[in-house]
């Protein structure tokens, strides 16, 4: 028997042995149930850190390795955009705003700030980093940051967890639902689909219906590292830190900084509802002063601007989550939390459940909000923020069942490694199979020498020029390498994309050029040299400003 089990636990002081119910703000993690672990627990080990996020990283390294000599870094079509919006405030912004950098008017407002992007923006232009090395370089340390966070979010929230024991931390990182098991059952019964595996993963699983997947994108990693610290602070009675996790999220991101701040605003009212203590009061109305001016800015002042209004149109969409691939991707961790809620005496006299619960119900309306009323893009909101308080309240009841399944041996330690592998299947499989189409070029971003060239030629060169090439992919990627406005990009952050998209092919049919179709506000062509730019010279109003490069040309207007 080992000496930790054997270690006497310290008596209860007079006010713990007391017979009262444990009080709502109490500020111990495990709320006088049991003893205080996660002050005298140790980090989980860097092993076991590097353990919870591998299956994720294997996707930025596939794009990496599927041909070291193009691959740029932005293994998916969102990164370059974050980038591209960081520069937009040393480039085209005023101070700490920034304007669209997909919107080529000159008119384009400044009014947006996200500082996590302009801190990209910042290591970009005045580093000079390379734009596709930052966004992986970011990948790796964000997702070990999610998981040392995560675990010591675990650490609070479960009752008995000590030493470095890795499972808790493997758990959450790698746990998933029933996506696709369900899928393959459902593909037997009805046939097979073109998504395959992740039939019903929504997104082909890019919108992380668990939590550990976020550790794949830079951004969505830092996110929800500051969701774990918020709710950690608030778990143990902490306000004050609690409130700065909450303001950096809600300056950076607005679905997760929405959320967050409900979630907080929801549970100091019910703090404040049960004890009605003045620091109860200064603690709600600062977290609702945020919100306030949280929605003012987003529903009130940005859509005063009609580019933005226009675009906010646009991302009002009906991305909603259907019903079966919410039961499968939470019915499990939900039955887990269920299990426990009903068996365990005394369980909601626990800070950490109450609060769990109640960042469960804010998640839930707000990934189901098209339920009941005009859906504004519902996908946004779960992000793992359902399934992370459902696991937590159920872990207890799966580690439980794992440990005791694998110390019988024989048969049982069968039975546990099965249950483990069903318990991460969506995450292995979701691992895989993005790997894979990464190591095949069917997602990310790769640009050959000429390419890379042209953009290091571009940049610095021809500032303030409205650019527009006959490649849609370099189109997206300018803002982000260079300092020139495309007048054409991102695909929802384009004012009038479809409209836009439809010019550029009538500009560009078959190998030739028609003049006459080219928007007037282009005052820069960047053309691959096999198309025929015949045209351009005969009509007198462009003229051949090619950088060395045996691929591409750059034609510039002189007239209007």
């Amino acid at each position: 028997m080992s000496r930790t089990l054997l270690k006497p636990v310290p008596k209860p002081d007079a006010a713990e042995s007391s017979v009262t119910p444990p009080s709502l703000d109490s500020g111990r993690p495990q709320d006088r149930y049991g003893p205080d672990t996660a002050s005298r627990s140790t980090h989980v080990s860097v092993v076991g850190v590097l353990l919870a996020v591998t299956p994720f990283l294997m996707i930025p390294l596939a794009h990496l390795a599927s041909n070291p000599e193009t691959a740029t870094g932005m293994f998916h079509y969102e990164l370059p955009y974050y980038v591209a919006n960081g520069r937009a405030v040393l480039e085209r912004g005023h101070g700490l705003l920034y304007p669209n950098p997909y919107d080529p008017s000159e008119e384009a407002p400044a009014i947006y700030f996200h500082w996590l992007p302009e801190l990209l923006g910042a290591a970009v232009v005045q580093g000079h980093i390379d734009p596709g090395m930052l966004m992986v370089g970011l990948t790796i340390v964000a997702a070990i940051l999610l998981a040392v966070v995560t675990d010591r979010l675990i650490r609070v929230c479960l009752p008995g967890r000590a030493g470095s024991d890795p499972l808790p931390l493997l758990a959450a990182m790698w746990g998933g639902g029933g996506l696709v098991l369900a899928g393959v059952v459902l593909q037997t019964l009805t046939g097979p689909s073109d998504r395959g595996l992740l039939s019903l993963d929504p997104g082909n699983g890019m919108w992380f219906l668990n939590w550990g997947r976020n550790a794949l994108f830079p951004t969505e990693a830092v996110y929800h590292a500051l969701v774990a610290l918020c709710w950690m602070a608030e778990i143990r009675g902490r306000p004050f830190p609690a409130t700065g996790w909450l303001l950096l999220l809600a300056t950076t991101h607005p679905w997760s900084g929405l959320e967050l701040l409900l979630t907080i605003c929801t549970w100091r009212g019910l703090v404040l509802w049960l004890h009605r203590r003045r620091s109860d009061w200064l603690h709600l109305l600062t977290a609702a002063g945020l919100l306030i001016v949280f929605l003012a800015y987003y529903r009130w002042w940005l859509p005063s601007f009609p580019s933005h209004a226009a675009l906010q149109r646009v991302w009002e969409l009906d991305w909603s989550l259907p019903g079966l691939s919410a039961a499968a991707a939470w019915g499990p961790v939900a039955c887990l939390a269920g299990i426990r809620l009903a068996t365990e005496r005394g369980v909601l006299h626990r800070r950490s459940v109450r609060f769990l619960l109640c960042a469960l119900t804010i998640a839930l309306l707000l990934s189901l909000h098209d339920r009941f009323m005009r859906p504004v893009q519902p996908l946004h909101f779960t992000r793992g923020y359902v399934w992370m308080p459902l696991f937590l309240l159920g872990a207890p009841v799966l580690l439980k069942g794992i440990r005791t399944l694998w110390g019988r041996g024989g048969i049982r330690r069968t039975a546990a490694v099965l249950l483990c592998l069903l318990f991460t299947t969506d995450n292995v499989v979701f691992s895989l199979v993005h790997s894979q189409r990464q190591l095949h070029r069917l997602d990310g971003f790769h640009l050959d020498l000429h390419e890379r060239a042209l953009l290091a030629q571009l940049h610095g060169r021809y500032a303030d020029r409205i650019v527009l090439t006959d490649s849609l992919k370099l189109n997206y990627l300018l803002p982000a390498w260079t300092d020139l406005r495309p007048w054409l990009g991102h695909q929802f952050n384009t004012p009038d994309f479809p409209r836009r998209r439809r010019i550029m092919d009538q500009c560009f049919p078959d190998g030739t050029i028609v003049v006459d179709r080219i928007p007037d506000e282009v005052t820069l062509l960047v053309l691959n040299r096999r198309r025929n730019a015949s045209p351009l010279a005969a009509s007198g109003r462009w003229i051949d400003g090619s950088p060395a490069n045996a691929e591409w040309v750059v034609w510039i207007r002189t007239a209007p």
